[in-house]
């Protein structure tokens, strides 16, 4: 593991957090699987997910599908705390105008990899993404490196990102799993 489970452990935490304040003040939805599910989120998007934060529409880029629209608050808080969302927007969960809808909305700039619409319809969506993946070209060796977040999801990101900047460059990745 790139984050010791101390900072894992914090970070599940925020986005526990997080999800229920904005349900609450919403007013609507059960903050229960959001919460439940804070710990596989937060270490899935901090270890093993492969993506380029400078661009966001990579095909080479894993990707997340959410099922279950009501864990919706999971999702939006682990994008907050990598910068894809704000408080306020978290604030307005489930509102009108809101770009955080009650079930998530395709918007891969921000994050989003499918529209989460009746119960079933991501689990569909993901294995049509992995058939067509299994067939995509693979992606380009000198692609940078990919995001492993000691990005936002860690409170000691900003020490990490200014020590390395002083440290050399590693080279790229020569292989991509899928």
């Amino acid at each position: 593991m790139a984050n010791p489970i101390s900072v894992l452990n914090r970070a599940a935490d925020n986005i526990r957090i997080l999800a229920a304040a904005s349900v609450e003040k919403a007013k609507s939805g059960h903050p229960g699987g959001a919460m439940g599910g804070a710990d596989f989120i937060n270490v899935l998007y901090s270890e093993y997910l492969k993506y380029d934060p400078k661009d966001p529409s990579w095909a080479g880029r894993d990707r997340f599908f959410l099922d279950p629209g009501h864990m919706a608050p999971m999702l939006y808080s682990q994008l907050c705390l990598a910068g894809k969302f704000t408080l306020d927007e978290l604030a307005n969960l489930r509102q009108w105008d809101a770009p955080t809808t009650g079930h998530p909305e395709l918007n891969v700039a921000r994050g989003i990899e499918n529209t989460s619409g009746p119960l079933g319809q991501g689990h569909v969506l993901a294995i049509g993404a992995a058939i067509a993946a299994s067939s995509w070209p693979p992606a380009p060796a000198t692609r940078p490196s990919p995001a492993r977040p000691s990005t936002p999801t860690s409170p000691t990101a900003a020490s990490r990102r200014r020590s390395a900047r002083a440290a050399p460059a590693s080279p790229p990745s020569s292989g991509w799993t899928t």
